[in-house]
């Protein structure tokens, strides 16, 4: 009797660690890493939903598949439920990428034809709509202050400022630069820039103080070496 205990323990083990083989081989066949060079390709945007996202505080919780639903999270109320409008190929998924402004109020889509819509997450009314980009492989963000919509070509190293909510087009900056080497935080109600030229680091400021009834980039100044 033990010695077919001890056999029926040893197959279970060797089952158990089988499966476990077994999913993790699946699991590395089916998990794409993501190169730097593919973090600027629009293309590694494409996949299906449905996507989830929440407000930096962690209050709204956002889901869309075929329409989007908005709860809160602390009383598990659905707060809002409405449709998009979205366009593009057939032969690809519809939304290539997704952003939730940090306060959760703003909830914007970029389809796969590259037209950016920006919708009120309380109201569902869509506040912005964009089709300029319909060549350009183009990532969009908010800025924490929800005053600036940006529109970030990596590979040509470019930033369009955009007004938010309404996406009429402010200014273009140009970073001039290597594509992977550009980033930018918000700080005191502007966005800072930062990139690297040769061995040297240079930052820019949207907008500029010194002319305060333009908004326009400073002009780039040196803060040092690029660190490596």
């Amino acid at each position: 009797m033990r010695a077919f205990t001890r056999g029926n323990f040893i197959w279970i083990g060797l089952g158990a660690l089988s499966g476990i083989l077994i999913f993790w081989f699946i699991h590395k066949a089916t998990v794409k890493s993501h190169t730097p060079e593919e973090k600027y390709d629009i293309d590694s945007l494409f996949c299906d939903g449905p996507y989830t996202l929440y407000s930096r505080d962690s209050i709204y919780k956002v889901v869309y598949d075929t329409i989007v639903r908005v709860w809160d999270t602390s009383s598990g109320e659905e707060i809002k439920e409405f449709d998009i409008s979205v366009s593009g190929y057939r032969e690809y998924p519809e939304i290539r990428q997704i952003e939730l402004d940090p306060s959760g109020k703003f909830l914007a889509f970029l389809d796969n034809l590259n037209i950016i819509r920006v919708y009120n997450t309380f109201t569902g009314e869509c506040e912005g709509a964009d089709d300029y980009y319909y060549d350009e492989p183009v990532h969009i963000y908010f800025s924490d202050d929800l005053k600036y919509f940006l529109v970030v070509d990596y590979r040509e190293a470019t930033v369009d400022i955009l007004s938010c909510p309404g996406l009429d087009f402010i200014t273009t900056g140009y970073m001039e630069c290597c594509p992977s080497n550009f980033y930018w935080e918000n700080r005191d109600g502007k966005l800072v820039f930062y990139y690297e030229e040769g061995d040297s680091l240079y930052k820019t400021v949207f907008p500029d103080d010194r002319y305060p009834d333009s908004l326009v980039f400073s002009e780039p100044v040196n803060v040092g070496e690029y660190p490596r």
